[in-house]
């Protein structure tokens, strides 16, 4: 660390949070001196804390104590990281947000190691540590339970994260997708409706309605003599749509639900009609140039999809209709567009 400059001026927080980010990245050779290096540097001062009468102790110190249990982890030692937590708590049991020492720089550590259940019981005992826990630890909690495909979890603490926080939009979206995961499509769709009167421009959030609605379709098709809630929800759409033209989400709804019954005209002008509503939102651009593809119109299929890249470049289906535009005019781009769709 010394031998260069710009890491020995990094404080000690910063130098643990390099060498983990490094860690995670794969880069051991690294990543491996760095955390050593900066273990040995804390030792002296927390031996020396832990030793002194005084309940309270330097912030920085803790905030040290939490990345150096995740140093020990990812240094091979996950039973020294969990030790040195758990003495932090027992020493200095600080109320948040105070800083002070959080499991989740060890959890996720212990999650890299394959230790799942351990990095669950250090959140789920970091959440019960307060009456109102903040956002990052439920979305930490949340983040978890959803990499592990545990719905049944993953439900729970969104939950009560929203119940703790309701007017956190980024926790509303986790329980969105918690429903969506867990199979029950209305609930989700009903969350993602509240997220959209609310902040029509959250991360694409009409476009994630359509992909609810579209499984929704798959798991639940409307069969005769049986009900369907997805053909229930997509009726409720229609009607909505019919008497209310600034019902952005049953308009857009709506427009899904004509393309998918291959109504292709319709569903262009619904899509039309519905972009000034929502012109940044990248799915209504898809579904213009899609229903433009199969009605023979190559070229204004193309410029939509266009807009769609550049309205939401993030959103993976956009490179999937680049792909379907570009494949009869120019193959390579349509096939690094597919791999690109693929990557994501």
């Amino acid at each position: 660390i010394a031998a260069d400059p710009q890491l020995a001026s990094l404080d000690a927080v910063a130098r643990l949070d390099l060498g983990l980010a490094l860690h995670r990245r794969g880069r051991l050779a690294q990543a491996t001196p760095m955390l050593t290096a900066s273990l040995a540097d804390f030792a002296p001062a927390w031996s020396l804390a832990l030793q002194a009468t005084a309940t309270a102790v330097d912030a920085h110190l803790l905030l040290q104590a939490a990345r150096a249990a995740a140093a020990q982890v990812a240094l091979g030692n996950p039973q020294a990281g969990q030790d040195l937590l758990r003495s932090c708590w027992q020493r200095f049991d600080q109320p948040a947000p105070a800083p002070g020492c959080t499991a989740l720089a060890l959890a996720d550590a212990l999650e890299a190691a394959g230790q799942l259940d351990a990095a669950q019981s250090w959140l789920d005992r970091q959440l019960a540590r307060e009456p109102r826990p903040p956002v990052a630890w439920y979305a930490a909690r949340i983040g978890l339970a959803s990499r592990r495909d545990d719905a049944r979890n993953e439900l729970a603490v969104a939950q009560a994260a929203v119940r703790s926080w309701p007017d956190e939009l980024s926790l509303q979206d986790s329980l969105a997708a918690a429903y969506f995961r867990g199979g029950q499509h209305l609930q989700a769709v009903r969350t993602l409706e509240q997220i959209f009167a609310r902040d029509p421009r959250h991360r694409g959030v009409l476009g994630r309605l359509s992909g609810v609605v579209n499984d929704w379709g798959r798991v639940d098709p409307a069969l005769p003599g049986q009900a369907s809630g997805w053909q229930s929800l997509r009726d409720e759409m229609q009607r909505r749509a019919a008497a209310d033209t600034k019902d952005t989400v049953a308009q857009f709804l709506h427009g899904v639900s004509l393309f998918y019954d291959a109504k292709f005209d319709q569903a262009l002008r619904q899509m039309q009609a519905v972009q000034p509503q929502a012109p940044t939102e990248g799915r209504i651009y898809i579904y213009q140039a899609m229903a433009n593809l199969w009605l023979g119109h190559p070229a204004e299929a193309r410029a939509l999809a266009d807009k769609a890249l550049a309205a939401n470049p993030r959103d993976p289906d956009v490179y999937y209709c680049q792909s379907q535009v570009l494949r009869a005019t120019d193959k390579p781009a349509a096939i690094a567009a597919l791999q690109r769709y693929l990557a994501l």
